[in-house]
């Protein structure tokens, strides 16, 4: 059976319980007006709603998904890359699509990782490529700074590091300013969606690549929207959609944070150079 990083078999440390719509004795309503609600919408036996509003499996779809990063995935190239790092090139870009600039996305959290990720960006071609990421659980602001300078040790410095400054995101990235002379910009979360949006548009355009096998790539391919009830009369009065907070997004929140600082929309061709001495030249 499944085993923990120790050894220890994993039922036994958790017990596992699972009920359907049907098991709520106390509101057996809704069962039956589940039962109602899926004659009227042709639902068959295997579809994902069904399954995860009434019989509590979970179930996540493309559709269900906040990131489109799945959807493209299987198109070889399309939103996926594989460096090929040496010590001249740690970060494994391609160097013909050069010049490269990296950005830093930093989530700051304590009992919830800090999560760090590097992209960059071309300044010849329009696209942004994903570099490294990582992240940890409890980590204080000494922890913070020798993962920044490690990771500008390894693959460069950055134009920019972006954190958000929520709850005590504040508090930090001004330690991180004053104390230890690190240049942190703030990364707002009030318009998290329309950057959602501006990303998907991107993996969809085949200008975002990202590492395959990676933590990033997990979460692209787990965050979920938030289709609860609770969040269905939220979306209903706000008209925008949340995330399922049950779900890790410390690095895709990264991730998104270093997008904001790419400027490959503004990429331009490299102009072709004369060779001194040629014909062209000379004329």
């Amino acid at each position: 059976g499944e085993e923990d990083p120790h050894g220890r078999p994993v039922e036994d440390l958790w017990s596992f319980h699972h009920w359907t719509l049907q098991d709520n004795v106390a509101a057996p309503h809704q069962w039956q007006e589940m039962l109602s609600f899926k004659r009227r919408r042709g639902w068959p036996d295997d579809h994902p709603t069904w399954l995860r509003e009434a019989l509590g499996q979970w179930v996540v779809t493309d559709d269900d998904l906040v990131f489109q990063y799945a959807k493209y995935r299987d198109n070889e190239g399309s939103v996926t890359w594989h460096p090929k790092k040496t010590a001249e090139n740690p970060c494994g870009l391609p160097p013909e699509m050069g010049p490269w600039r990296l950005v830093f996305g930093l989530d700051l959290g304590f009992q919830d990782p800090t999560a760090l990720v590097v992209v960059a960006y071309s300044e010849t071609h329009k696209e942004f490529r994903h570099v490294y990421d990582f992240k940890s659980p409890h980590m204080v602001i000494d922890d913070v700074v020798t993962l920044i300078n490690e990771t500008i040790a390894t693959y460069g410095r950055p134009d920019a590091i972006y954190a958000a400054t929520g709850n005590l995101g504040k508090m930090i990235v001004e330690s991180l300013r004053q104390t230890h002379g690190m240049d942190i910009t703030a990364a707002s979360k009030t318009d998290k969606n329309d950057h959602i949006e501006l990303l998907n548009s991107e993996f969809k355009m085949g200008r975002a690549k990202v590492i395959q096998g990676t933590d990033l790539e997990d979460q692209l391919n787990s965050v979920s929207w938030d289709l609860s009830l609770g969040a269905r009369h939220e979306l209903a009065r706000t008209g925008r959609l949340r995330e399922d907070k049950a779900i890790p997004n410390d690095l895709t929140d990264a991730f998104m944070y270093a997008f904001r600082g790419c400027y490959h929309h503004y990429a331009r061709a490299p102009v072709a150079t004369v060779q001194k001495g040629s014909i062209e030249w000379h004329l």
